[in-house]
Order: C-alpha cells, then structure tokens, then sequence
C-alpha cells in the first residue's frame, strides 16, 4: 500500500495555494494523487499525505478507518490518518535509543544510514536472501531511503558513541520537527537483485538521438517479444532463459525436465503481468527488455568527505550475478563502464556513461544499487536507475531530432 502514498511539503505555500492543490489533486510520474490527510506531526509541519486513487476510493477508505465520524475529536483523527495503513504488511518499530534524526539546511538532504544489524532484520522480516543494502521507508519522522553502513555513529555529523546501539540515522531537512519516542517504520521497498531493466519510449528516442543504431533497439524488443510469446509453452527453452535472468531459480527447478501444471500455471501468471505492464506503460505500448541490465536504488556516495570519494564521471554498481552463465558474467567484469538512465526520465542530458569503480572495499556492501557522486545543488539523484553495461546502447553521435517510435510498438 505504501507504494501509492505521496507525502507533500507545502513550505512557502499560501493557505489558498494550498486548498486549491489539494482540491484538484496533484500529478507525479504521470499518476494523479488525491488528498488522504495527515497527522498531527505532519500538520505542524505542512506536509500530508496524498494517494494514487480516485476521489470515490479515497473517500471510501477514509469512511471505512471512521475518520469521517463526528464523534471523535481533531487529535484522534489526525492519529487515525497517521495509522490508517498500519499495521504495514513490513514494518519494524524502532525504540527511543534505536535511531537518531540528524538535521541537514542543504536543498539535497542525503540518504539516512542503517546499520547491519537493521538490514539482517528486515532480511529476516522481508523473507529475503540476502540482507539488502538500500531499503526505502515511510514514518512520521522520515521518507526516504535508508542505506547500509558499517560504522554508523562515525558517518553521522554529531557525535554518536559506539556503544549506543543506533540501528537508524534518518537526516531530514533543518525545518522538520517530527522525532519522538519510538518509531514505526512501513517499508516501502528495498534493493533486489534480479530486477531486469526495461526501456521506455523516452529512453529509447533518446538513445536514438545519441547514435544507438535503431536496428539494435529493434533486436532489443524482438527478443523480448518472442520470449513472452513462448512463455508457458513445451518447448521450455525461453521459459528457462527468462526465469534464470530473474532469478527466479525455485520456478527453474521445476521445470528441469518438463513443464508441470503448476510450473505452467505460475509462469502464464508471470507473462500476463509483463503484458500488462507493457500495455499500462505510458499508453504507448513500449517496453523493451535488456538482459545486461539492471533496475536499482541510486544513492549518493556515503563516502563524499573522503578523499578518495567517487569523481563526477565514476560510480560504483556492483549486481549479483549469481544468474547469469559464465559467458554473460566474464562481459559485466569486463565493463569499464555503464550506461545510466533515471526513472523516469525526460531529458536526454539525463543520461550518462559513467566509469565503473571496482575494488574499493568501503563499497563492498552496497550491492544492487548505483552508487553515484555527490550532486550539485542543481542536481537531483533519482530513485531509480536503469544500469546497463550492454556497449551497443552506449554511442555518443548526437543526431538531429527524433525519430517515430511507432516500428516498436506491440
């Protein structure tokens, strides 16, 4: 549920500014979110919360959590709207003593830190296999993203001892006033590490304009294609490769020799859901699949006070590559650089080619995510990337205008 909140900031709004917003609904990544409300806390700050749904659900919802009722006093609905999605199908709760809210007066407020200990656990909460080096979380006191890091209390900017037992350092902007006691944590989502990368029609007309030949995007999607359309079919060949692309080696072994009822039945469910999201993707119908890809959390570089911090063409990417054969392992260790595309994206100057820095051991635990240098303050770091070390996506010959990307629709 988290996924379709938007927590909004109205800082240097008038109060009229602010109904007039609120009433009509504000539009995010091609989604129109409706006003929810907010929590006390939030109230003090101005900030609420809104949600990618209609007028009628939300207004449902908010009947249904009794929030409606003329019998309960301004605080208690306040405090329902704050726990109306509680309790969170992940969530953690953090005591007084467990974290820590760091103020930063910079319009880019990094990411905040989580211990080790902290991403065992929610390993543990999530079911995951790997404890995850980036989640992203909703609370009261913090929306963001919280990376791994080793040595917590020394990366904080007040002085934290050792021996405090600090799981979480939330930074949030100078003006938020939001920390308390304890703290419920919903998280919303955290690094994994066979999310394939897909183009859109954006990054393909723009890949386009920097010299990608269109015959190679072309292949791209024919690929994709045909592996969709033999999905769940006898001959288990491109069944095979898509699942061991995603990594989804429990389905794989149960299709060693054969395709059994239930194999079939998970799978079909797998390619109606890459349908539909090609369908809903934009309205244009276009998604293209890249194997030597990624979808991942970009992050600012943890270590930008350090001397050896990542220079303004470098990053550190480090997937897993468990699911790929030898073959297809020996071309990313081989790469020395990577194609990187914000999500969404709408500008072509948002695409880079940046150097990949290998073996420098304070990075090793920030796997499955981009790791990118420190911005300036006109630059903004996505949520997401799309990380590809595939060559023949990364040409510089800037063309004239656009091409029409009808010839690669579905």
């Amino acid at each position: 549920m988290w996924d379709k909140l938007l927590i909004v900031e109205f800082s240097s709004y008038s109060e009229d500014e602010i109904n007039s917003l609120l009433s009509r609904g504000i539009e995010h990544d091609g989604s129109l979110y409706c006003f929810l409300g907010f929590s006390a806390s939030q109230l003090r700050a101005k900030t609420c919360f809104l949600i990618k749904e209609t007028d009628t659900q939300v207004s449902d919802r908010r009947g249904k959590s009794g929030i409606l009722s003329n019998d309960i006093s301004f605080a208690d609905r306040a405090a329902k709207i704050q726990h109306m999605f509680e309790p969170f199908e992940r969530s953690l709760e953090l005591k007084k003593n467990e974290f820590e809210c760091e103020r930063s007066a910079s319009s880019n407020v990094p990411s905040g830190l989580m211990s080790p200990e902290l991403a065992e656990t929610i390993k543990t909460a999530c079911s995951l296999a790997n404890a995850p080096s980036v989640i992203q979380v909703i609370c009261p006191a913090f929306s963001g993203k919280l990376v791994r890091c080793d040595e917590i209390t020394s990366a904080a900017s007040e002085e934290i001892t050792p021996s405090s037992g600090i799981k979480a350092l939330l930074r949030i902007p100078d003006a938020a006033d939001n920390c308390r006691n304890s703290l419920t944590i919903g998280i919303a989502d955290y690094t994994k590490p066979y999310k394939m990368g897909y183009l859109d029609v954006f990054s393909v007309m723009f890949l386009d304009e920097r010299g990608v030949k269109r015959d190679y995007l072309l292949a791209l999607q024919s690929f994709y294609h045909q592996l969709l359309e033999n999905l769940g079919k006898a001959d288990l060949t491109h069944a095979k490769h898509f699942l061991r692309l995603n990594g989804r080696t429990e389905l794989l072994s149960k299709i060693k020799n054969r395709m059994t009822p239930e194999a079939r039945e998970k799978i079909c469910k797998i390619k109606s859901d890459e349908v539909k999201e090609m369908q809903d993707h934009d309205g244009t119908n276009l998604r293209v699949l890249v194997t030597k890809s990624r979808e991942v959390f970009g992050i600012v570089d943890p270590y930008d006070d350090n001397d050896d911090a990542l220079k303004s063409d470098e990053c550190v990417f480090i997937p897993n590559l468990d699911c790929l054969n030898p073959q297809e392992r020996e071309e990313f260790e081989k790469a020395v650089q990577v194609l990187v595309i914000p999500l969404p994206c709408y500008t072509s100057s948002g695409i880079r080619v940046l150097k990949l820095v290998r073996d420098k051991g304070e990075y090793d635990n920030l796997k499955d995510c981009l790791v990118l240098p420190l911005p300036t303050e006109e630059q903004v770091v996505a949520n997401k990337y799309f990380v590809c070390w595939d060559a023949n996506l990364m040409l510089h010959k800037i063309k004239r205008g656009f091409w029409n990307c009808g010839s690669l629709r579905r």
